[in-house]
């Protein structure tokens, strides 16, 4: 009996949907890449966050990934499913639809499937006939992403920040709420400025002659590569840094949740609200 059930569960490995936000796929690789038993785990990644992984896998090597893009009619953040706005357009039955199709082209008795999401889960499972289980509850992503693959991660940034360096602002987000407002950026613009860093605020598809803009993610890891330390709301700028191990600081809204603050600003304490007293980052 127990030689049974330890030749299955050797034989048994992980299915991982990513169907959810930029965001979220940059904090799921960043876990996934460490993980302790990476030739287990299968990624099926929605077509809609390729663009977004060839930018970061020119940078960084995502080879021993097992990874499949598949256009489950996801074309613009996230499955309908998971959202309020867009649950009941037509949409979402043609996205339904394509998953349903690709798990009946894939069977496999010894993969386990998983989603992101605990929210709407039941109601999945109902529309799709399939058995999933959930990976987060609606604690800090990092931490239940480390637990879901028995990693143990944490912060590994550790580059100090000095005068002189150039830091680098990314104040959009892709709920607008969260966006930098331009009264704050002027105020820590002047504060950094007078602490000796050399100061570049980019912004997406906004082009004028003082800020830098960007239209792609190519060029948006560029931007962060090339920066000693990036402020940015949180959105997936932020969790690029993180997989880019680079210095960071967020700025959120009011009554903003941390669920998705990185290890790093989690503890060094980088950040805070935009009606907070942003710090001085040379102490």
């Amino acid at each position: 009996m127990f030689l049974t059930l330890l030749k299955k569960y050797l034989m048994t490995s992980t299915r991982v949907f990513l169907l959810r936000a930029y965001g979220d796929f940059a904090i799921a690789l960043n876990a996934i890449t460490n993980s302790k038993d990476i030739s287990k785990i299968e990624i099926i990644a929605s077509k809609h966050l390729q663009p977004l992984f060839n930018s970061i896998s020119e940078k960084i090597n995502l080879s021993g990934l097992n990874i499949q893009f598949v256009d489950f009619g996801i074309n613009s953040s996230l499955l309908n499913l998971f959202t309020n706005k867009n649950f009941l357009k037509f949409n979402t039955i043609n996205q339904l639809f394509k998953i349903k199709k690709f798990l009946n082209l894939n069977t496999n008795t010894e993969v386990i499937d998983f989603i992101e999401q605990k929210n709407k889960l039941g109601l999945l499972q109902i529309l799709l006939s399939h058995n999933f289980k959930y990976i987060l509850e609606g604690h800090n992503i990092y931490k239940e992403w480390d637990l879901f693959l028995n990693n143990n991660i944490g912060n590994q940034i550790t580059k100090k920040l000095n005068s002189g360096n150039k830091i680098l602002i990314l104040p959009d987000a892709r709920l607008k709420k969260r966006n930098i407002p331009k009264s704050l950026l002027n105020h820590i613009t002047t504060l950094l400025d007078n602490e000796g860093f050399i100061v570049d605020i980019a912004f997406f598809n906004k082009k004028n002659s003082i800020n830098i803009q960007y239209t792609n993610f190519k060029e948006l890891v560029e931007l962060i590569e090339t920066a000693d330390f990036v402020i940015g709301c949180d959105s997936l700028p932020i969790h690029l840094c993180t997989l880019f191990n680079k210095p960071h600081f967020i700025l959120y809204p009011k009554n903003g949740k941390m669920n998705f603050f990185t290890p790093y600003a989690l503890e060094n304490k980088y950040y805070c609200t935009f009606e907070q007293s942003f710090p001085k980052l040379l102490s």
